[in-house]
């Protein structure tokens, strides 16, 4: 949870406690739209997936974001699951500075290794392979794009793959997945999604270590670029491509990679590319240079693999109704009320 928090809408912060991970709204009556029908409203904050239903099957809690996926198929009766397909992806960054994963034959074997397919049922399958740093549920995303080798099937990949390492002189490399501990909406259950990729990478003639970490050290590891493979992913808070590929991808005008991009590498034809898809105004070209960005990103930098695109969900209990919520996951309570 961050600090000083500020807005403006229909609710007002009355307080905003750190140390519980609250924060308490009340009705702003001079909201220009009308006063909110919920006169308060309390956030709060559990990491544990199974008290946050508890919760809402108690009546202690009226919303459950992100709820567990396992649990989706128990909200029945007068509670209600809001399920969508989300502005999200989850990815192996990789490290296009490290000693490990600078040769780019070794980025491009360990492309052909991981199969998506296999990561679905991690997801109670609320998940779908994702070729892209853009989800499917944006327009620039390319569905008929793959990366090269792709399209062949898994058993000519893992081959193309070990020709590749033996190539490099890479049999038998150890290599380290660095993956979060805390599940995230884009990857629940980190250490098994990181176990699978392990796995696959092992196929071909890696030797991989999944390495999971506390989130203070998972973010300095980001941070600081020491790491050789990234088990993370993204969620959109505006529904543009920018907010993908700026951060994830790009840089300043220097040259110098941005804080989140998890190849520690930047290509200046793409930065030139996405200032070009900034400025366009018509829709056609900025979804021709966005799907041209993503090419030139798996062609010549290769500096990540897309995994995922992942469902999310949110539970409503059984006295609250009119929650509204947008296709980027966000939810409103201005004209929620509690049923009578």
């Amino acid at each position: 949870m961050g600090s000083g928090a500020a807005g403006t809408g229909p609710f007002k912060i009355v307080n905003f406690d750190t140390s519980t991970y609250s924060v308490r709204l009340e009705a702003f009556e001079q909201y220009w739209g009308g006063t909110p029908q919920i006169k308060n409203v309390l956030f709060r904050n559990n990491k544990d997936p199974q008290a946050r239903f508890e919760a809402l099957k108690s009546g202690q809690a009226d919303i459950v974001d992100d709820l567990a996926r396992n649990q989706w198929s128990e909200v029945t009766g007068d509670f209600r699951l809001v399920s969508f397909w989300a502005p999200n992806i989850c990815y192996l960054g990789m490290n296009c500075k490290h000693e490990k994963t600078k040769e780019k034959a070794i980025r491009e074997a360990i492309r052909l290794a991981i199969d998506q397919n296999e990561l679905l049922p991690l997801y109670n399958n609320t998940a779908r392979p994702n070729y892209s740093m853009l989800p499917q549920t944006f327009v620039e995303y390319d569905a008929n794009y793959r990366a090269p080798g792709l399209l062949a099937d898994m058993e000519t990949r893992r081959t193309e793959a070990k020709k590749l390492l033996e190539s490099a002189g890479a049999l038998g490399r150890e290599i380290k997945i660095s993956h979060p501990k805390d599940d995230r909406p884009y990857l629940p259950g980190p250490s098994k999604i990181a176990d699978k990729i392990k796995q696959q990478l092992n196929a071909v003639g890696f030797k991989a270590i999944a390495n999971g970490v506390k989130n203070d050290e998972f973010f300095r590891q980001v941070s600081l670029g020491v790491y050789e493979l990234i088990l993370i992913g993204w969620m959109s808070d505006n529904g543009d491509p920018d907010n993908f590929y700026g951060p994830l991808t790009d840089g300043d005008d220097s040259g110098k990679p941005s804080f989140n991009n998890t190849s520690c590498s930047m290509d200046m034809k793409v930065h030139e590319m996405l200032r070009a898809a900034q400025l366009a105004t018509d829709d056609a070209t900025r979804i021709s240079i966005y799907r041209n960005v993503e090419r030139r990103l798996q062609e010549e930098v290769a500096g990540y693999v897309p995994l995922v695109n992942t469902q999310q969900a949110i539970a409503l209990g059984k006295r609250i109704e009119g929650v509204v919520v947008d296709s980027l996951g966000m939810y409103y309570l201005s004209s929620a009320k509690f049923r009578k």
